[in-house]
């Protein structure tokens, strides 16, 4: 695993009958005490 790396989804959306797909990205850095995560370079497994 790397050290800040990101997750990317597909996300479909829609409003008022309209429809759109998109990429949703997002990363989790730094500290999180109820995950552990004491320091920026903490990682999960």
């Amino acid at each position: 695993m790397l050290p800040y790396n990101v997750v990317d989804h597909v996300a479909r959306a829609r409003c008022n009958g309209a429809e759109g797909w998109g990429m949703f990205e997002h990363a989790n850095m730094g500290r999180h005490d109820p995950s552990g995560f004491t320091d920026w370079i903490d990682m999960a497994e």
